[in-house]
């Protein structure tokens, strides 16, 4: 059986991102990045809103949202290119002139942080949505250069951390074998960075909960922990979009718990938040069909 992933789970995929972290209380006060910074980071957080939901192009081509739902699977080969042709007119004026704008940021660091999250929505476009993978590898490695770049600022950020650790997540399905342990161990490291720039940064709670989700006891996982770590996102933070994917991977968790009912009811709160979500969607109707939604997606 063919994986399916959910919309961007690539993002997440064993170890399911972004800028922005809502509302969150920090153990130590968190860096303010400059006004034409931040200005950059919210454009950029809303467009990889868009792109999430898939809102803008299924709009203008509801065939194509139509056979995602009818078939609850991978997209064929044909409505990939179908889809990355519309994702490119939807997406690609928009992240070229991010990229221009970001170029004259008189903060280098800032510059590279960035353009590390421009450069990760481009790979999720040439991964997830058009199998890319000789490209979006391509675009993986300059936003894991970008963000090393930025690292090195002596104003230590979290949300630096938590970049590099979900980039570094992303090189686990392209190089696999033995450098899944590495990747793994890296992710890890930069969310616990973060967390301690930051404790109650959501993204890099609900990061470090989705890596116990995967990660196999004997390296440190737990679902007990990720359900502690996914709800402790939850918590902190107001934004809508972060809330869905909190029980999006409650959800899951719960299902790899093999406590169905606990994992339905999330899935359906997530569903409350995007009713037209395909992926919480396919999520809820796996479950109610008493299967395992992880298995379908590792398989």
């Amino acid at each position: 059986m063919k994986s399916r992933r959910g919309p961007a789970l690539i993002i997440f995929i064993l170890a399911a991102s972004w800028a922005g972290a809502g509302r969150a209380a920090a153990a130590m006060p968190a860096p303010v990045l400059s006004s034409e910074c931040a200005a950059l980071v919210a454009e950029q957080s809303a467009l990889e809103r868009e792109l999430f939901l898939y809102q803008d192009f299924f709009s203008k081509d509801p065939r194509l949202l139509k056979e995602l739902r009818d078939s609850g699977r991978e997209l064929g080969a044909d409505t990939k290119k179908r889809l990355g042709g519309l994702v490119d007119g939807v997406f690609g004026a928009r992240l070229d002139d991010l990229e221009s704008r970001a170029a004259a940021l008189a903060d280098r660091y800032e510059e590279s942080y960035v353009l590390a999250l421009l450069a990760f929505d481009r790979y999720k476009i040439e991964f997830e949505i058009k199998n890319d993978k000789r490209s979006s590898l391509l675009f993986l490695e300059k936003a894991n250069e970008l963000t090393r770049n930025a690292l090195r600022s002596a104003k230590k950020s979290a949300d630096y951390y938590r970049l590099y650790g979900e980039i570094q997540n992303q090189f686990i399905p392209l190089k696999g074998g033995v450098s899944v342990i590495y990747y793994s161990t890296e992710a890890k490291k930069a969310y616990q960075k973060a967390l301690g720039l930051e404790r109650d940064n959501a993204r890099a709670l609900l990061l470090l909960g989705i890596w116990n989700v995967f990660a196999p006891n004997i390296a440190g996982g737990s679902v007990v922990k990720a359900l502690d770590l996914i709800r402790r996102a939850r918590r902190s933070t107001d934004d809508p979009y972060l809330q869905f994917l909190t029980y999006v991977w409650e959800s899951l968790a719960q299902s790899n718990a093999l406590k169905k009912a606990e994992a339905v009811a999330a899935a359906r709160e997530a569903l409350a938040i995007a009713p037209n979500n395909t992926w919480a969607a396919w999520i809820l109707q796996e479950l109610q069909a008493g299967r395992r939604p992880l298995d379908s997606m590792q398989s």
